[in-house]
């Protein structure tokens, strides 16, 4: 970490190790081929389902875990998403034994983190969930959207030259970077909904 000489404008900044990465020439699909990968993967993320879901909720649904419609009943009145950020899951919760794990790796075992160990026990064990981020700047965008903006992608290996401490210390966003109305906690908040910091 480098402060100070590297920051904008000034400002105290933190120099990140460069990204290396690799660039592939991927042939392209024909029209014929190009159009049955596009019904995969239509098929694959439902795409269906996902256009219903948008439709106006319907009267007397019954309560489902997951609503079929966006205002249709659910059986969860809340849901926390806990996210340990900069640790892997073998390295916490790699010593249970219902997990898809590896003792091998585990460094903050039971006897350092009891109370995520408590977690997993009494509510869920997520041993196989993945987000696509590379660093905490796009990770943040998948783990609590789902989803990258376009600017966020293009730009995020850029932000391994300094990152301001002021957006750091979170007291200013860059508005970019946030894909629009899509965070979970930004409509709990609107909901009227208390939010764990």
């Amino acid at each position: 970490m480098v402060r100070g000489a590297h920051g904008q404008d000034g400002r105290d900044g933190i120099q990140l190790p460069s990204i290396r990465g690799h660039a592939f020439a991927v042939p392209g699909a024909v029209a014929p081929e190009l159009a049955r990968l596009t019904t995969e993967v239509y098929r694959n993320y439902q795409r269906e389902k996902l256009a219903a879901a948008k439709l106006p909720p319907r009267a007397n649904q019954p309560r489902r875990p997951v609503p079929e419609r966006v205002g249709e009943p659910s059986v969860f009145r809340h849901v926390v998403y806990i996210i340990k950020e900069n640790r892997t899951y073998d390295q916490v919760l790699g010593d249970l034994p219902q997990g898809n794990g590896d003792t091998n790796l585990c460094i903050f075992g039971e006897r350092i983190t009891p109370n995520q160990h408590k977690l997993v026990r009494e509510f869920v064990l997520l041993d196989n969930t993945y987000c696509s981020g590379i660093l905490s700047a796009d990770g943040h965008q998948w783990a609590t959207t789902a989803f990258a903006t376009d600017y966020m992608e293009k730009s995020f290996a850029g932000f391994r030259a300094v990152i301001p401490m002021a957006w750091r210390n979170r007291t200013s966003t860059p508005w970019l970077i946030r894909p629009q109305d899509s965070s979970g906690t930004t409509r709990c908040g609107t909901a009227n909904v208390a939010r764990l910091r």
